[in-house]
């Protein structure tokens, strides 16, 4: 096992290790579309390891989510899919761990969906806009 740990942990909410097997990612077109981003984001991990883990939620958290704010999903991603768990913040953090071999990444779990925007605000980095 292949760990890929965060850095920082959030005391009020539970942290998992998870195979990239048991986890929905996919990047998002702007991840896509923006290769200094992800160059950018590489380095800071080769660098300074993961500071914050990706936030995660059942299948069942992301189809209340799903139900409740239509407005915010991303259409690209599948909604229905089989694996137990889903990234709700932090795709491109796993796509790091499955190029760079890792086969497991330490997540937060938010266990309701309203969850994901409170540790969000805790984990949320400021980001240097001059890739």
């Amino acid at each position: 096992m292949f760990v890929l740990n965060s850095k920082n942990k959030l005391e009020d909410y539970g942290h998992l290790v998870l195979s990239l097997d048991e986890v929905y990612w996919q990047l998002d077109e702007a991840a896509l579309l923006d290769p200094k981003f992800r160059s950018a984001l590489s380095y800071s991990l080769d660098e300074n390891g993961m500071l914050w883990p990706p936030i995660v939620w059942t299948q069942s958290t992301f189809m209340e989510y799903y139900r409740d704010k239509p407005e915010r999903q991303d259409p690209a991603k599948l909604v229905y899919q089989e694996k137990p768990y889903r990234v709700a913040i932090g795709n491109n953090r796993l796509e790091y761990a499955k190029r760079k071999g890792y086969t497991h990444v330490e997540c937060v779990l938010a266990d309701r969906w309203q969850d994901k925007d409170d540790i969000l605000k805790i984990t949320e980095m400021e980001y240097c806009v001059d890739f």
